[in-house]
C-alpha cells in the first residue's frame, strides 16, 4: 500500500511539473504570432541562398530612377512636364512608394514568374497622361479563354495591362516561368538542408558517443548489456536533453565520444555546394550574397562588371521593354521612352570616381558644369565650354601644320639660296 501511495504521488508531481512546463510555452493573451506566422509563410524566402539573391536582385533596381523621357534637340531628356514621372519616381498609388513598388514588382517577376501593373488613365489622348499605377497582389490576375486578363471581376485587354514576365513558358508564351520552377530539385535539397541543420542544432547539438566496459577481461565487475543500456540512457537525457554540460559515468564504463563521420563532412560539402547551385539560377556571383568564397580585388570587380552586364542589365531591359510597348504608342516610339537611370549603377569610391571625371572631362565628354550638376553643386561661371587636353589634334590640322612648315623651310632656303648667288 505505502508503495502505491508512492508512485501515486510521485506521478502527482511530475504531471504538475509537466504542466507548468507547458503553461510556459503557452502565448500570452494577445500574441497572434502564430496566427501571421501561417498566414504570411516565408516558403522558399526561408532558404538564405534565395532570400539573398531576390533581395540583391530587387533592391538593385529598385534603387534606379524609372523615368519617362522625351526626344529634344536629338537626345532624350527626362520629362518633367509628365506626371508619370512621379509615380515612378516618387508614389505610384496611396497604398506604397515608388521604391517598395519596384521591389515588389521584381520580388512577382522572380518568385512567381509574372508580374501584373494596371494603369489608371486620366486623358487617354496626352502621353503619359496616368493617375496611378497598382501592382496587382499574388494570384489575383487571371487570364481568360479569348487572351484577356482578369483582375478584380473587371476585363483588361493585353494593350491596358503591363505584364512583365521572367521567362516566357515555351508551351504558353503568354505567361512567365519563375526561377524556383526551374530550380526545384535545388530548392528542395536546399530546404531538406536546412530542415537536417535545425534537427541537429535544435538543442544545442546533440552528443553522440559510445558506451563500453573498461575491463578487458570477463568476469568480476564486468557490466551487463542491461546496465550499460541503462547508462546510456542516462546520458543521453542528462547530456542532450536536460542540457548538463559535466556528467560523470560510473567507475568501470567508458564514454567514446564520436568524431564527425564522412556522412558529416559530405552533408558541409552539400550545404556548401547549395548556394551556388542556387545562385548559377539566378545569375548571381556567390561573391555578391557573402559566399565564403576566396577573391581577391580584381576578382570582385569582375563579379561585380559580370553583375552589372548579364544579370541586371537583361533585367531593367526587360522592364523598360514592357513600360514601352504598354505606355507609348507606336506614332511616338521614337520621342517618348521609358528608362531607368543607370548611371547610379556606376557609384564608386571617390578616388575611382575623381578620376572617371577627369577623364570624361579631359576627353570633351562633359563641362564642368555638368559634373558639378551631377554632384548637386552650383554652376561656376565659365563652366558651361567644352575642355580637351592640349595634347590632342585632329588629323587634318596635323595636315595642315604640316603643310605650313614645308612652305616655311622652302621660303628659307629659296632666301639663303639667293644671298649665295649675291655674294
Amino acid at each position: 500500500m505505502a508503495v502505491k501511495t508512492t508512485k501515486a504521488i510521485a506521478r502527482f508531481f511530475r504531471g504538475l511539473a509537466f504542466r507548468r512546463e507547458k503553461s510556459a510555452e503557452t502565448p500570452r493573451t494577445g500574441d497572434y504570432t502564430g496566427f501571421f506566422n501561417g498566414m504570411f509563410a516565408a516558403g522558399d524566402m526561408s532558404v538564405s541562398t534565395v532570400y539573398a539573391c531576390v533581395k540583391l536582385l530587387s533592391d538593385s533596381v529598385a534603387s534606379l530612377p524609372l523615368l519617362p523621357e522625351v526626344r529634344r534637340g536629338g537626345i532624350y531628356v527626362a520629362d518633367d512636364s509628365s506626371p508619370l514621372g512621379y509615380l515612378l519616381s516618387v508614389c505610384p498609388n496611396a497604398m506604397e512608394n515608388a521604391y517598395d513598388f519596384k521591389r515588389r514588382m521584381v520580388m512577382e517577376m522572380l518568385m512567381e514568374g509574372n508580374a501584373y501593373v494596371i494603369p489608371e488613365y486620366g486623358d487617354p489622348s496626352r502621353p503619359f497622361d496616368i493617375t496611378a499605377m497598382t501592382l496587382a497582389e499574388r494570384g489575383t490576375v487571371t487570364l481568360t479563354p479569348e487572351g484577356d486578363y482578369m483582375y478584380k471581376c473587371k476585363r483588361y485587354t493585353p494593350d491596358s495591362i503591363i505584364h512583365v514576365k521572367n521567362m516566357p513558358n515555351a508551351f504558353y508564351p503568354r505567361l512567365g516561368v519563375s526561377v524556383l520552377t526551374h530550380a526545384r530539385q535545388a530548392m528542395n535539397i536546399a530546404a531538406a538542408g536546412s530542415a537536417e541543420t535545425l534537427q541537429r542544432f535544435a538543442k544545442g547539438g546533440a552528443v553522440r558517443g559510445l558506451i563500453s566496459n573498461e575491463k578487458t577481461s570477463y568476469g568480476f565487475n564486468k557490466i551487463s548489456d542491461e546496465n550499460k543500456e541503462r547508462i546510456a540512457e542516462s546520458l543521453d537525457r542528462r547530456i542532450n536533453e536536460m542540457g548538463e554540460r559535466i556528467v560523470s559515468t560510473p567507475a568501470d564504463s567508458k564514454f567514446t565520444p564520436f568524431s564527425m563521420t564522412s556522412t558529416d563532412m559530405e552533408f558541409l560539402a552539400t550545404r556548401k555546394f547549395e548556394v551556388r547551385e542556387i545562385c548559377r539560377f539566378f545569375m548571381v556571383n556567390p561573391s555578391l550574397i557573402f559566399d565564403d568564397t576566396s577573391n581577391n580585388y580584381k576578382s570582385a570587380e569582375n563579379a561585380s562588371v559580370d553583375f552589372l552586364n548579364k544579370t541586371l542589365n537583361p533585367l531593367l531591359r526587360a522592364i523598360e521593354t514592357e513600360f514601352q510597348a504598354k505606355l507609348v504608342s507606336p506614332r511616338l516610339w521614337l520621342k517618348r521612352r521609358v528608362r531607368f537611370d543607370r548611371s547610379e549603377l556606376h557609384v564608386c569610391d571617390l578616388m575611382t570616381r575623381v578620376q572617371w571625371q577627369t577623364a570624361r572631362l579631359g576627353a570633351g565628354l562633359a563641362t564642368p558644369n555638368e559634373l558639378r550638376h551631377e554632384e548637386n553643386r552650383p554652376a561656376v561661371p565659365g563652366g558651361d565650354e567644352l575642355l580637351v587636353s592640349a595634347n590632342l589634334k585632329t588629323m587634318a590640322a596635323l595636315a595642315a601644320e604640316s603643310a605650313g612648315n614645308v612652305g616655311v623651310d622652302d621660303n628659307s632656303n629659296s632666301s639663303d639660296n639667293s644671298d649665295n648667288s649675291n655674294e
